[in-house]
Parts: structure tokens; C-alpha cells; sequence
């Protein structure tokens, strides 16, 4: 019989002890001499630069200086260079980190100080220079060539130089990527007279200076025959963009000449085509009639917010089920078979896929339209409007709106195919990070599709006679082959938001119409993107059912390579997900994607929802409610046998690298949805909360079962931390709140840790880890396992930060031990004597 979660009871709150300071990884420098023959080129140039500049700038821009971005790229990490450049009259913009091979000048030292073969850490600091800075910064350049003291506060300077690998201006290839080219190809094919398309400029602390890079890069786009569309400024995530309009010729000018006038704008940032968050519009085929649903209307408030495209109101399994708030009237540009991704989102979200049943969501859905149909045959985000102005508009109308208070889940199943993770947050993932650490919001994301053809290294004959592991391992060795084309698509590098992957899984029994179908049911999907996040962190953070995909071959020969690509057409028949369709009010069809999976995880997180709301031992604040949603999904989550197959036989890659590489497309593995509902006899979580200050830490202490003690069983203790970190969007350091648990006895019990790795759990928001044994526990009646939850010193930190703590000590359940009637009771007795 299920049994409800039980509630932590914490320790006080204590001041951090202060530890020894981690050594760091040396490394190997130019001498002095050299490193003044290799860097002095490179600032010398810039000084010329910076004077071409000078001269170049027309005199009637009033207020805009001459000054450009200056990329410093330096081996190692300087924590203070930040401080130092502000004082140097730098003006900072943002910082990245990279690995680089090693070179002859800059390589990594072992423990014995000689050469390893190590990746290089580096990081790109970029600071916007005028030219005093300029003048200051040759100033303490001149200093190190004569190996001078340097004043106080610039010592960091002396540091820098001799990390210093190369030194640069911010430059039109880095404004205009390899993606956004080929998006802006693709658009030209079109033959339009003219293309949207947006340009972030730097954001500018100064009002004064925003408002004249502005009309600076205004009249350029004048000149170039484009107009000024739209502008939108968030000093909340430090941004400053624009739409513009340009005729087709300019487009093509601009993407085939690095030297074009809005290329050479030192206020340009990023270009990139406007309205590319979009899903395509299919003409459905085969399509059946739907089975009528016959569970009870919802009753309660909305929980779930759909943020997508407008979904057919008057559907048979959705009529009834959702609340619709278009205020910039989309449903006057739709066609009602036009309705395709939303009415698709809104049937999974409801009622799961359509060819297993399962009960409808008892809560009404809230649909915000901000797709509609464009010109190029998808449904997108309008082209006259940032996807980041968008998200705060209907984020903002959700707040606002008292009857929409109950909102705690917002579901975002697009991605910008412009826009795949690199090393910079977008200003969409910045968006969503301020925005549910503000207003207690959990944002459920997908990871992105690609559906670029598959090449094997076999003949089609040879294809078609290998096994379906066989032809798992062709498809995998090309999809790892091309990672690079495979990065999550923004917003999904969002550090406070839930990442879903794909598997390739779904109920449809259908006949296969000699389409190829090379995974094995629940393995990742090939159309599933990769991470990692922001600064590493695990992304995806989760995979979950996208549905399964059948492909054909690129050709009819038999002897040729055997290519394969996606089959994306839309159809009743075959395999995929059952969604409801807007062709007709009962039509049915079968889709797949990250779309589909984030959408099943959104109303996962609602059942969990109503767990929570309905466990009285718990009484959780509604303040604390999105947190813990986070923490019970990624707590529920585990690579199971697939992950570790994953890991040990199609991974490609060194032993040591495996356990990261897997983290990149599967996450924290696939959800248990009964994990974090309910307990069992041989099966105990326990759950806490709290906030602490910059500084501070609090303990959590865990008690153990007498009936394990000596108990030579299989034992598995599950921790999950999760937390909503604040941001600041121009300071070196984005994300304020690290927060980390530490569990230094969990070796009564168990002892070795599973699928995640420590360091790499502790980069994003979620602290997740397994720690598993079946030696025979040896500790004494009494005895409790210590959890530390920590908040890292910081000076950013302006409040408490809240968070949700979960623990669960598992066994078989053959051993028939009544491991959650002894923590029950002592769980009762730690409140008792509290």
C-alpha cells in the first residue's frame, strides 16, 4: 500500500567553518621575454584600430565615443581580473570559459610539474574599452615589458599578461555565426523583397550611451535601405535588442562580406533571423478519429501554463480542458488545420499519448498563444517581436492575474534553431532564470530536435541486414560523430529551468510501412539534442517519451551508402505518440519530438503537484512549491539499465570520459513517476525546505533502520538539492546561488556513487546523486546520516535563497525489511524531542 513522503526536520542555521583552499591545476607559461614578442603585436594593433576608429566616427552621433570590445583570452581563470579591468576603466560585458588543446607555450603541469596532455582551461573575459582604458591598458603593459611594480589595485594586471594567450577585438565573425548564415540562406531561397531579423547590441549600464549606440546603429540600418521594426530593453537580464527590416540584396551582401557596414558596428553583439522559434505546418495523411473521452470535466485551477502555438479549442479532448488567453488576437491568422503544435501539446499535456489510456489532467490547462502561422509555412513567433519580449509578456499576464495564482508549471516545448548552445546564454534562458526565481515558477523545456540525415558507413543492402542493435550502433557512431550540430537550442541552457531530452518510446502498435526503425525502444533518440549547459552543468537535465521515428533511405540503390533520413510527414499510421489533431474536432494523428516529451513531463510534475498539495505531513509553502516540483522530478530520475548500456557499449569514448559524455544526452536519466509520489515498506523519502543566507549552512539528519544493521542487501540512498538561483546578467559571476549537500557518512550504508558525477552536478541548480552498497552495515542503533546543505559565500547574494531537499534510503523488495514503518518512527521521535 502506497505510504505518504515524510518531512525532514532541520538542524539550526550555523556560519559555513572555513575549510583549507583547494590547490589549483598549474600551468605552464611563456618565459617573460617570449611572452612580450607574442602579445605586444596584438595590442599594438588594437591601439591602431582603436584610432582608425576614432577617426572614422561621424561628428554629428552626439554622445557616442569611439570604443570596441575587447576579448581577452586567458589560460587559467583570474577571479579578480574583473574588479581590475572596471578599474582600469573597462566597462565589463560578460565572461565564457574554454578548453583548448595545449600548445608549446601554454600546457598543463602535473603533480611532478612535467607535461601532461591535457585540454587546456582557459577563459574569455570581454570588456568594452574606449581609449582612455586603451591608453591605460598599453600603460600597464609598458610596466610588465619592463618588469616594473605595478600600483596598487592593478597587480592582477602582471597575473593576466603572462596567462595572456591572445588578445583581440569582439569582430563581425563573431556577430554573424556559421548557424545564423545558413538560417539567412535558407531564407533568401524564399525570394522575399525584404527579411526581419534581430540584432542584439551590448547592453549598456548608461541610459545615455544605450539610447546613442542605438540611434548609431539605427541609421547604419537606414543606410543599408532597412528601418527599425521594433527595440526592447531588460536591464533585469542585461539586454538591449532590435528588430530590423532590410531588403533581400542587403541580407546577401551582409552574409558574403565580412567588412558590411552593420558587420563593423562595435555596439553589435549578435545578428541572428527573426521569428526562428517555429514548428513546421504538415499536411496530415491517414488521419483517424480519436476515442471519445469520457472522464469527468476538470475542476480545478489551472497548475499548467502552454506557452505555444493556438490549439482547436472545440477538439473532443480538449473542449472544456483549457483556458485560451490570446490578447494579440493569433487566432486571426490561423486556419483551424493550422493548429497543429499547440492542440498537439495541449492532448499530450491532458491526457498523455492517446494510444494508452491514461486519466485527463483534473485541472483546466492555461494556453498562451505566442506562435502563429508565417510566410514560410510554420508556426512561429511573429518576426516584429523578440522571442525574449514574448516570454516576459505572457509570463507577466500570468502574474498579474489572480486566478491564474495557482500557475506553478510553464511548459515551452520550441527552440530557436538559430540559436544552439555555444558558450553564451541567450536572452531568452536569462529571461526564464529571472523570472521563476522571482515569481516561483517552474519552466519545463525542450531540448531541441535535428533531423539532419544519418550516414553509416554501410551499403543500403548492408544496413537492411544487420540487427536493430547493429543498426543502433551505425545510427549512434554518426550522431556522436556530429555533435556539434546537435547543441540544445535556446532557451533550454536556462539554469533554473527543467531540460528534456527525447527517448525514442511510445504505445503505437501500428504496421510499419517499411520505414526503418534503427533504436531500440527507450534508448535516446537520434532527433535528441545535447548538452552540456552553462558552464558545463548537466543539460538535459532529464530525458523522457518522445516517441519513435521511422526513417527511409537518402536512395533506391542498393549499393549506395546507406543515408537515412527522417520521415516527418504526419499520419494515424506508423509509430509515434497519439496527439489530437486539428483537422477535424475528434481527428487523430501520431507525432514525436522533445516536444512531446517536455509536454508528458509538464504533466508529470502536475500529478506531483497534487501529491504535495494533498501531504499533510509536508505542508510545503506555495512559495517553495516550484522548487520542490523540481527536486521530486529530478529525484524520480535514474539511468537505469538503458543508461548503463548506453554508457558501456555506445558511448565512444575514453573509460574516463563516458560517465560525462552520457550525461550530455540523457541527463539524470528517466523519470519513476512513482518514485517521488509515494512510499513503501522497503522503500522511504523524506523531504525538506528551508532558505539560507550567503555564508550559511543548516543539517538534515536522515535516521537508519535498526533492521539494517548487519543486513548484507543491495541498499541505494537517492539525495536530490534543488533550488531557483537569482542572476546577475552583467557581473562575472551569473549565477548568485551555489548551493551544494555534503554527506560524509553515507558509507554506514552505502558506498559507491552512480551515473552523475559530483563536480558536474554541482554546476547547475540540482544536486543529484545515487550512492549504492550491499555490504553489511555495521552502525549502531540510533544512528542518523548527516546531510549539510551549504550556501557558498557571496556578495551578490542579496537575500535567503530557498531550497528543497529530498533523501530516499531504498532495498529490494524481496527482503521484506520494514525499512519505512522504523524511519517513520524515528522521524516522529526527531519532531517529538525538537
Amino acid at each position: 500500500m502506497p505510504k505518504p513522503i515524510l518531512a525532514f526536520h532541520s538542524g539550526g542555521i550555523e556560519t559555513i567553518p572555513v575549510g583549507r583552499r583547494m590547490s589549483m591545476t598549474d600551468c605552464h607559461v611563456p618565459e617573460h621575454a617570449n611572452q612580450v614578442a607574442r602579445v605586444e603585436p596584438q595590442l599594438l594593433a588594437l591601439k591602431d584600430a582603436l584610432d582608425r576608429h576614432k577617426a572614422s566616427i561621424q561628428a554629428d552621433i552626439q554622445g557616442l565615443e569611439p570604443e570596441f570590445v575587447l576579448v581577452f583570452e586567458i589560460v587559467g581563470r583570474r577571479s579578480d581580473f574583473y574588479k581590475a579591468a572596471e578599474k582600469a576603466g573597462m566597462e565589463w560585458m560578460f565572461d565564457v570559459d574554454s578548453v583548448q588543446p595545449a600548445d608549446d607555450d601554454f600546457y598543463e603541469l602535473g603533480k611532478d610539474r612535467v607535461r601532461t596532455d591535457k585540454d587546456v582551461q582557459e577563459k574569455l573575459y570581454l570588456t568594452m574599452t574606449n581609449q582612455k582604458s586603451m591608453d591605460q591598458l598599453l600603460s600597464l603593459w609598458d610596466k610588465y615589458c619592463r618588469n616594473e611594480n605595478f600600483d596598487y589595485g592593478y597587480a592582477v594586471f602582471k597575473d593576466v599578461f603572462s596567462h595572456l594567450r591572445s588578445v583581440r577585438r569582439w569582430e563581425a565573425s563573431d556577430r554573424l555565426e556559421e548557424t545564423t548564415v545558413s538560417a539567412l540562406n535558407r531564407i533568401l531561397e524564399e525570394e522575399f523583397e525584404s527579411i526581419r531579423f534581430e540584432i542584439e547590441l551590448w547592453y549598456r549600464q548608461d541610459e545615455a550611451k544605450r539610447k546613442a549606440q542605438r540611434d548609431f546603429v539605427a541609421s547604419v540600418i537606414k543606410d543599408c535601405g532597412g528601418k527599425v521594426v521594433n527595440e526592447t530593453i531588460y536591464s533585469s537580464i542585461g539586454f538591449h535588442g532590435i528588430i530590423a527590416e532590410c531588403p533581400s540584396d542587403e541580407i546577401r551582401r551582409m552574409i558574403t562580406d565580412s567588412g558590411y557596414p552593420l558587420l563593423a558596428l562595435d555596439a553589435v553583439k549578435f545578428i541572428k533571423p527573426s521569428g526562428q522559434t517555429a514548428t513546421r505546418i504538415t499536411n496530415p495523411t491517414d488521419i483517424k478519429d480519436s476515442q471519445s473521452c469520457d472522464d469527468a470535466n476538470p475542476t480545478k485551477d489551472p497548475v499548467i501554463a502552454l506557452f505555444d502555438g493556438l490549439p482547436l479549442a472545440n477538439h473532443a479532448l480538449l473542449a472544456n480542458r483549457i483556458i485560451i488567453n490570446d490578447p494579440d488576437d493569433f487566432e486571426s491568422s490561423y486556419t483551424a488545420s493550422q493548429r497543429q503544435h499547440g492542440t498537439g501539446m495541449s492532448s499530450l499535456i491532458i491526457h498523455g499519448d492517446l494510444h494508452k489510456k491514461f486519466a485527463a489532467l483534473d485541472s483546466y490547462l492555461y494556453v498562451r498563444p505566442i506562435m502563429k502561422p508565417d510566410k514560410y509555412g510554420y508556426e512561429s513567433v511573429p518576426s516584429d517581436r523578440l522571442f525574449v519580449d514574448i516570454l516576459h509578456q505572457a509570463v507577466m499576464e500570468i502574474v498579474n492575474e489572480p486566478t491564474l495564482s495557482t500557475i506553478r508549471i510553464i511548459n515551452i516545448s520550441i527552440g530557436d534553431s538559430t540559436k544552439p548552445f555555444a558558450y553564451a546564454l541567450s536572452p531568452e534562458a536569462k529571461m526564464l532564470d529571472y523570472l521563476s526565481e522571482k515569481y516561483n515558477l517552474l519552466f519545463i523545456v525542450s531540448a531541441g530536435n535535428n533531423l539532419d540525415y544519418i550516414e553509416t558507413q554501410y551499403t543500403k543492402q548492408q544496413f537492411c541486414g544487420l540487427t536493430v542493435e547493429q543498426k543502433q550502433k551505425a545510427v549512434y557512431e554518426n550522431v556522436w560523430n556530429t555533435l556539434q550540430n546537435r547543441k540544445i537550442l535556446s532557451p533550454s541552457e536556462s539554469i533554473n529551468a527543467v531540460t528534456v531530452a527525447g527517448s525514442y518510446s511510445d504505445n503505437a502498435q501500428p504496421p510499419y510501412y517499411g520505414h526503418q526503425l534503427p533504436i531500440l525502444e527507450g534508448y535516446p533518440a537520434p532527433y535528441s539534442r545535447f548538452g552540456p549547459g552553462y558552464k558545463n552543468a548537466i543539460k538535459p537535465d532529464m530525458i523522457n517519451n518522445g516517441g519513435r521515428l521511422g526513417y527511409s533511405f537518402s536512395s533506391i540503390m542498393n549499393d549506395d551508402p546507406a543515408e537515412l533520413k527522417a520521415v516527418i510527414t504526419s499520419s494515424s499510421s506508423g509509430v509515434g505518440q497519439g496527439v489530437a489533431s486539428p483537422n477535424n474536432p475528434t481527428a487523430q494523428i501520431n507525432t514525436c519530438g522533445t516536444s512531446n516529451a517536455t509536454a508528458l513531463t509538464s504533466r508529470l510534475c502536475a500529478e506531483y503537484l497534487d501529491v504535495l498539495r494533498r501531504n499533510e505531513l509536508l505542508s510545503i509553502p506555495n512559495t517553495y512549491e516550484a522548487i520542490a516540483l523540481k527536486a521530486m522530478l529530478i529525484h524520480s530520475c535514474s539511468w537505469g539499465l538503458i543508461g548503463k548500456d548506453l554508457k558501456n557499449n555506445y558511448v565512444p569514448n575514453v573509460p574516463r570520459r563516458k560517465r560525462a559524455e552520457t550525461l550530455k544526452w540523457i541527463g539524470y536519466g528517466y523519470p519513476d513517476k512513482d518514485f517521488s509520489s509515494f512510499c513503501t515498506d522497503q522503500r522511504v523519502t523524506v523531504m525538506g525546505y528551508g532558505e539560507l543566507n550567503s555564508g550559511q549552512q543548516t543539517k538534515f539528519s536522515f535516521p537508519l533502520p535498526n533492521c539494517l544493521i548487519a543486513q548484507a542487501v543491495k541498499k541505494r540512498l537517492t539525495i536530490t538539492l534543488a533550488w531557483m538561483s537569482p542572476i546577475a546578467p552583467n557581473n562575472k559571476n551569473y549565477k548568485l546561488a551555489e548551493l551544494l549537500f555534503s554527506v560524509d557518512n553515507h558509507k554506514l550504508i552505502v558506498e559507491k556513487k552512480q551515473n552523475s558525477d559530483e563536480n558536474t552536478s554541482r554546476r547547475g541548480t540540482v544536486q543529484h546523486e545515487v550512492f549504492e552498497g550491499e555490504t553489511a552495515s555495521t552502525y549502531v542503533s540510533g544512528s542518523n546520516i548527516e546531510i549539510v546543505v551549504q550556501c557558498k559565500k557571496s556578495s551578490t547574494i542579496q537575500s535567503p535563497v530557498k531550497f528543497v531537499l529530498m533523501a530516499t534510503l531504498e532495498v529490494a523488495p524481496e527482503y521484506n525489511l520494514p525499512i519505512y514503518q522504523e524511519v517513520e518512527e524515528l522521524v516522529r521521535a526527531q519532531v517529538r524531542i525538537s
